[in-house]
């Protein structure tokens, strides 16, 4: 079956008309993605792939693509309405660096939940979600120049500073 379309809304709520004061209602269930990408220290506009499951599932429940604001968090709030509130699991991916799943999150039915997520550097060719040779390889034929896929703290030059990352993910797989 197809994975149904993710709903994003960072509209703000509307103003109330009425004289009569209303009790408030929360307009922004959902997650709110937050990325925290180790090295880096310019979070804007950072693509950001979001995968939603039941919680323990296989079959992905939600699939969103954003972009990330200065600090980090995504643009737009992910709704998830008239489902459990409980036992979400949460795949998170941006380029260059392993994949993260977090597991068991609770959507708070009170406003928006923030998802945290601590992304690890290193996965410099991308495409099998460990830190090994190939990442290496792609460090090394760029060492001393400009690169913006292995200058993981965009100092603007490819260096140790860079290498330490590598090192200290050294072999480690994404979830």
């Amino acid at each position: 079956p197809p994975i149904p379309p993710a709903v994003i809304d960072n509209t703000p709520p509307g103003d109330i008309s009425s004289s009569e004061v209303q009790p408030a209602k929360p307009t922004n269930i959902g997650f709110r993605i937050k990325i925290f990408p180790e090295g880096k220290s310019n979070l804007l506009n950072i693509p950001v792939h979001i995968v939603i499951y039941k919680g323990g599932g296989t079959a992905a429940f939600l699939v969103a693509d954003d972009k990330t604001k200065s600090d980090g968090s995504c643009n737009n709030l992910i709704r998830i309405n008239n489902y459990d509130v409980i036992g979400w699991d949460i795949k998170v991916s941006i380029p260059y660096y392993l994949q993260k799943k977090i597991t068991n999150k609770t959507l708070w039915l009170t406003g928006e939940t923030d998802v945290l997520v601590n992304l690890l550097a290193g996965n410099l060719q991308d495409n099998d979600n460990v830190i090994n040779e190939l990442d290496w390889s792609l460090m090394a034929s760029k060492w001393l120049g400009v690169s913006s896929r292995a200058d993981i703290n965009q100092d603007g030059i490819v260096n140790s500073l860079d290498w330490f990352y590598i090192n200290k993910n050294w072999g480690l797989i994404g979830d």
